[in-house]
């Protein structure tokens, strides 16, 4: 048995025809992603959302600050964003550095210019089961099952994972499509016994090979959102593909998988976000 590889480029591309068939407005649409530097794969997902931007007519900003920079040079840059009327979108590069208040930065976040879903009103809403600004990672995953056309609806649902920016709002967003979740992590014990129940196997933990053969159920579906530094400073997701290939009906892997997609996500939340600011 050898699993079938989904990209995420067609579903993408399928997106952004959507977005270039709408009315232009008034102005170009303005999207600033502000971010710490420390992260490895944070200029190459820059350099995709800018390339992808260009495609639909969306200014792309990139504030980049040195790793040591203060909170509160942080948040001004935020605020800033915020306020200014020709920013439509505002994308939080994650992780942020750990000794910065993940709770004070959801506080300031303008719930209207949130296109990652992270401000306290959008997560209030998003685990009322209420309309909010979804996180685009976890709205990626359903968009891309969708376009794959993956039932959820009855299936057993393992995410392992606990992130509040992509294993949560995944979970959540299982549960509201009528899936049975677990939701594990790092620290479970006996994990593989756990994910072996998966007809739908998320991942999003950052542990490069966490996720292998043993881990997976004959014919379940893998998608793998995990990303870190593996060998000679390579982006490597939690799953080993050659291995979880033999047993898995389908994976989606973490290179040229459902990441491809988030990034349309994240512009059609741009767009979206402008269009509620005008009404």
């Amino acid at each position: 048995m050898k699993a079938e590889i989904l990209k995420g480029a067609p579903a993408s591309a399928a997106l952004l025809e959507q977005m270039k068939r709408r009315p232009e407005g008034d102005r170009p649409l303005k999207l600033a992603l502000i971010g710490t530097e420390g992260d490895p794969s944070l200029g190459s997902y820059a350099k995709s959302i800018r390339k992808m931007a260009e495609e639909v007519c969306v200014d792309f900003q990139f504030r980049l600050f040195p790793e040591d920079v203060s909170e509160e040079t942080f948040l001004e840059a935020v605020r800033s964003a915020n306020e200014d009327p020709e920013t439509d979108g505002v994308l939080l590069s994650m992780p942020l550095p750990k000794r910065f208040s993940f709770e004070k930065i959801q506080t300031v976040m303008k719930p209207e210019k949130d296109v990652d879903g992270i401000s306290l009103v959008n997560r209030a809403l998003l685990y009322e089961g209420l309309p909010c600004q979804y996180p685009c990672t976890a709205e990626a995953v359903f968009a891309f099952l969708e376009y794959y056309k993956i039932r959820l609806s009855g299936k057993r649902a393992v995410v392992v994972g606990r992130s509040p920016v992509v294993g949560r709002p995944v979970a959540m967003g299982l549960l509201a499509r009528d899936a049975t979740v677990t939701v594990c992590h790092t620290k479970t014990k006996k994990l593989h016994e756990i994910t072996r129940e998966a007809d739908v196997l998320i991942t999003a933990t950052g542990c490069p090979g966490l996720i292998r053969k043993k881990h997976v159920k004959p014919g379940a579906v893998v998608i793998d959102l995990g990303m870190a530094a593996g060998e000679n400073g390579k982006i490597v997701g939690d799953v080993d593909v050659k291995g979880v290939s033999e047993v898995a009906s389908k994976i989606a892997p973490s290179i040229g998988g459902v990441g491809v997609l988030t990034t349309a996500i994240l512009l059609e939340h741009t767009l979206n976000g402008a269009e509620r600011m005008k009404k």
